[in-house]
This record gives structure tokens, sequence and C-alpha cells, in this order.
């Protein structure tokens, strides 16, 4: 009888831990854990990397000051990408930063396939850089470095604190570097991926996956995200979500997230963010209804 009652707890166990094992095949280069043993922030919220130590800001606010107010020392493209994007040293007193800018602003309207994507139509702008930034924080989502609305040169754009010392999940994976907690990295991982369904983001590549040096996933370049498009893009691959995460999927006040975007985000853009923020809610409440809460929040 106790062989028994052995055996139905270990196949119970298999069960609640059988989605974690399929998500390899679609995350394969997360590390596998299970949720609810680390943290629940996934950083150290209002610490971010400088050339040598950390920068000394202490709060978003006073990273977002310096954004809109220092002052532009020098300015060169970055090599990569399609965008002709700058990299610009900023100085406020003894205060040095650099920031990415970005002026992107187009309306494509021909038929384009992107990542296996079929879209009749799409908005590539900077605007939704400052837009993915403010969603994030509203969801308590620490991994979009902070971005302001700037003017450069008469050009219009996006500010983005430059993220010292980080490497692309590109050169991670091409130098095999395994993170140090998996765990940790796992949460990260489906962070990710429930923002960018949330956001419509259609352009998630290698490249635009930064790792710092405290093995810190930052998310940059939002130009492709927040379409017209009602749909939740595969939903299954989010299995986890940070109870914080899911805290303000369910309790946040709709008007004041319309306020927050209100001038980077059009009314068709918002009606869509809506949409799919429900249907990710009921694909989560789902999971929970299944599989139990401590199985899918952390």
């Amino acid at each position: 009888m106790q062989d028994l009652k052995r055996l139905n707890r270990a196949l119970r166990l298999a069960l609640c831990f059988l989605p974690a094992l399929l998500f390899l095949f679609i995350v394969p280069s997360g590390g596998l854990a299970a949720p609810g043993a680390l943290d629940t922030s996934l950083s150290q919220s209002g610490t971010w990397p400088g050339p040598a130590e950390p920068l000394p800001f202490q709060t978003h606010s006073q990273v977002l000051e310096f954004l809109r107010q220092a002052e532009v020392v020098s300015a060169r493209e970055i090599e990569s990408g399609t965008n002709k994007t700058q990299r610009l040293k900023l100085k406020d007193g003894e205060l040095e930063s650099h920031a990415v800018f970005r002026t992107v602003d187009i309306n494509v309207r021909q038929a384009t396939q992107i990542n296996g994507r079929f879209h009749m139509g799409y908005r590539d702008s900077y605007i939704f850089e400052v837009a993915a930034y403010r969603l994030s924080r509203m969801l308590g989502i620490d991994q979009v470095p902070p971005t302001v609305l700037r003017e450069y040169r008469s050009q219009r754009g996006s500010f983005q604190l430059w993220i010292y010392g980080a490497i692309s999940e590109t050169q991670r994976r091409r130098e095999n570097r395994q993170p140090p907690d998996d765990r940790r990295w796992t949460q990260q991982i489906q962070t990710k991926l429930l923002f960018d369904r949330l956001i419509d983001n259609f352009d998630r590549n290698l490249g635009n996956q930064l790792i710092d040096r405290n093995w810190k996933l930052w998310l940059i370049d939002h130009t492709r995200s927040f379409g017209t498009a009602s749909e939740l893009r595969t939903p299954q691959a989010v299995y986890w979500c940070s109870r914080t995460v899911y805290q303000a999927l369910k309790n946040l006040d709709r008007q004041e997230v319309e306020e927050e975007l209100a001038d980077v985000l059009q009314s068709d853009e918002l009606r869509a963010l809506f949409a799919r923020w429900d249907k990710m809610l009921e694909h989560l409440d789902s999971q929970i209804e299944k599989r139990g809460e401590e199985a899918v929040l952390f």
C-alpha cells in the first residue's frame, strides 16, 4: 500500500512538470526550472550597468530626466540594424553615459513576411520604444531599458539608455555560454515571451536580446510592435508568469493605461492591446485551473 501511494505521488509530480518538459522544445536556449523557487523580482530594481560600475541613478525618474536633459556631445551610427540607429554620448555635469537614438517612423503598406509571419502591412516606429518601456514599468517588468521621447538635430525620436558590457543572445549561443542560475534565466525568458505576445512584437530576434554582466536579460528594439491584430500569437509558449505581472494584468486600471500611452499609441492600437491583454489573462487563468497556481506563478 505504501509503495502504491509513493507511485501515485510520483505520477502526480511528473504530470505537474510535463508542460515544463514540453517548454524545452519551444525555448531551447533557456534553462529549465520550476517556478516559485527564486525571488519574484527578475533583477535589482534601480540598477543600470555603466562602463565599469553601475550608473549612479537611484530611480527611473532620475534616468528619464538625464535622457531628456543631458547634452549630446557626440554621435555615431550603429553598424548593425537597418534603420540608421545612432549611439549618442550624453553628458550632464560629471555624469556621462550613452544612449540609443532611433528615428524610424514608416508605414509599410505592402504584404510582407517577417520571421515566418505574413503581414498585410505594419507600422515601424520609434514611438513604440517608448510605449514598450512605459507598459513594462506598469506591469512590473524590469527588462526594457529606460526610454524617452526627444528631439535631436531637428529629428524627433526615442532616447534609450545604453546597456554597457552586454552581449547579444547571438553571441551567447555562438560561444555556448550557460547561465549560472537556470531558474532565474528561465523566469526571464518566460517574461519575455509573455511581453512579446502582449505587445504583438513580431520582430524579436537573437540580436535584440542583451545579457549584461549580471546575466540580466534586456529587451530592446520594439519598433515593430503594437499592431492592430487582436489575436494572441502562440500563447502556449507562456507556461509560467511572475505573480507581480499576473496581478498587474488583473488589477491595472485600463483608463490609467490609456492615459499613460495616449501620446504614443493610436486608438486602434490600444484596442488591440487590451484584446490581447484579455486573452493572455484567459490563458493564464486556464493554466492555473489545470495545473494549479503554484505550478504557474513564480
